[in-house]
């Protein structure tokens, strides 16, 4: 038997935090659905109430759960499954300061949802019937500043591939590296650019010495959701907080801010990616990125709308910036640069992809590279004396037009 009451606002807000990982599909249609126990609360994480209601959402490769404490008279103990959407409209709809409600109905498949003089009777599916992800034994952990975590992924996090037949470039490859293990390599790509960060562990990462691969592939959708969760903390955190992911043979586990997030991992081999990265580049470029983005965004807009392209023309010391589409419209720009080395040359690049890059990085200057034995752009920051200098190495391929 399912039975409680609980305020409004003390349900709504967990309860929007995890439904966004809920499935929407015919075929499992328990994944619409949120999982809602009451159990009695140990008091690790919630103090003063006597039970808890746990609250979990799944699409079978990510789950997150959160949850809260429950201080009514009338509790008792149970399981039950409800659509989180029809759930969320009803709380939002509810005035603020509400008390809500939960019981059981006369039949097994129905769950009573009260409100002063509100009722509604919602139907329910077995909670028997919840898919939960399983996860294989614990292989090490990484320990990392919420901070430094929340930069890495979020400047590099756009370069990660939304639908590919190359199933590794759907998530975000991370990889502990240095003699200290105290190293994060983070990489995304889609196939025409690649984003390349380095972060700081707070201790050494132990790695089992029978592991082959110490890195492991994020997916996406659970790249979004860290993300997000870490946002949304980031306000009231310490900037000492320390976020720890549990990295596992099949999943990935973490909690920040009360939500606990589990994960599938990609199983796929991430390749080598040193042969992508322009060396030797012998065309140097120094430009200021609000400049040179206000410029390609403005120049863009009489860009072909299929490829995007912008051309980048360095010819006698003049630096010019210009696009044309099918109905033989154009636009340019000429661009004050700080410093150059190199001949002259004439290169095409998806206007998108360099906005993109412009809007993660944070310091004033820009550096762009070419290689004449390479069709791939390199664009690193570079900080004045009192701005902090980050890793961060972007790569774009040209585009033939």
């Amino acid at each position: 038997m399912f039975k409680c009451s609980i305020g409004r606002e003390d349900l709504l807000k967990p309860l929007g935090h995890i439904s966004g990982v809920a499935g929407n599909t015919v075929n499992n249609p328990i994944t619409s659905n949120v999982l809602m126990e009451i159990l009695p609360n140990d008091g690790s994480t919630i103090k003063d109430a006597k039970y808890k209601l746990r609250m979990v959402c799944t699409d079978t490769e990510i789950q997150m759960s959160t949850e809260v404490g429950l201080f009514c008279d009338d509790i008792q103990e149970g399981r039950i499954t409800v659509n989180v959407k029809t759930l969320l409209e009803i709380l939002k709809k509810l005035p603020d300061g509400a008390y809500v409600n939960f019981t059981e109905g006369n039949t097994n498949d129905q769950l009573v949802l009260s409100s002063g003089k509100f009722k509604s009777n919602m139907v329910t599916i077995d909670a028997e019937y919840f898919p939960a992800i399983e996860c294989l034994d614990n292989l090490y952990e990484l320990k990392i500043e919420l901070n430094e975590l929340l930069n890495v992924m979020k400047t590099t996090q756009f370069s990660m591939a939304a639908e590919s037949y190359r199933v590794f470039l759907k998530g975000m490859r991370f990889a502990v590296v240095g003699s200290d293990n105290m190293g994060l390599d983070i990489i995304t790509a889609d196939g025409h650019r690649m984003s390349l960060q380095k972060g700081r562990l707070v201790e050494p990462c132990i790695i089992p010495e029978n592991l082959d691969d110490n890195g492991f592939i994020f997916p996406k959708k659970g790249v979004d959701q860290l993300i997000a969760m870490m946002s949304a903390m980031k306000e009231s955190a310490d900037d000492n907080t320390v976020v720890t992911l549990k990295i596992n043979k099949n999943s990935l586990q973490t909690t920040v801010n009360g939500i606990s997030m589990l994960s599938i991992l990609i199983e796929a081999k991430y390749p080598d990616i040193t042969s992508i990265l322009p060396n030797n580049c012998n065309r140097v470029l120094v430009v200021d990125r609000k400049l040179f983005q206000d410029t390609i965004t403005r120049v863009s807009i009489m860009s072909n709308s299929l490829n995007k392209a912008v051309e980048m023309v360095l010819n006698n010391g003049l630096f010019t910036i210009k696009a044309k589409n099918s109905n033989h419209e154009e636009a340019k720009d000429d661009i004050d640069y700080v410093s150059y080395t190199g001949d002259n040359f004439e290169i095409a690049f998806n206007s998108d992809y360099l906005n993109n890059i412009c809007r993660v990085i944070s310091t004033s200057k820009m550096k762009i590279s070419l290689s004449k034995s390479s069709n791939n752009l390199l664009i690193e920051p570079m900080a004045d004396e009192n701005e902090e200098q980050s890793y961060a190495r972007y790569i774009v391929s040209r585009i033939i037009v």
